[in-house]
């Protein structure tokens, strides 16, 4: 992931979140997101306690909603591919179902138990 950061910083700074979200499992390598990746999101979410467990029905129809919207749109190519990633992220952590501060906690979190 950090070579994609790096190579993406240089040249396509929005395409950051498609290395990242790829490494997390919250979408794949052609910004597809799919159930499984929205569940993937979710799961993290809530293990890294941003969002309680009582709230999984709440934030998993709050992400669905948001990949829907996401997917509704057929980029055809990368700046677009990466786009509709950077809207999925900010149609999710809207500050009001999910602050940014609970996001980045829990995803600095799962990526350090990616990085062992």
């Amino acid at each position: 992931v950090r070579k994609c950061v790096r190579e993406k910083a240089r040249t396509q700074l929005i395409c950051m979140t498609q290395c990242k979200y790829n490494y997390y499992g919250f979408t794949d390598e052609d910004s597809n997101i799919t159930e499984k990746h929205m569940e993937n999101f979710r799961d993290v979410l809530i293990k890294y306690g941003a969002v309680p467990s009582s709230d999984q029905t709440k934030i998993f129809d709050h992400i669905k909603a948001c990949g829907q919207q996401a997917n509704a749109k057929n980029p055809q190519n990368t700046e677009e591919k990466c786009k509709k990633l950077t809207k999925y992220y900010k149609c999710i952590v809207d500050n009001k179902t999910l602050t940014f501060s609970k996001y980045v906690q829990a995803v600095i979190k799962h990526d350090k138990t990616l990085n062992v």
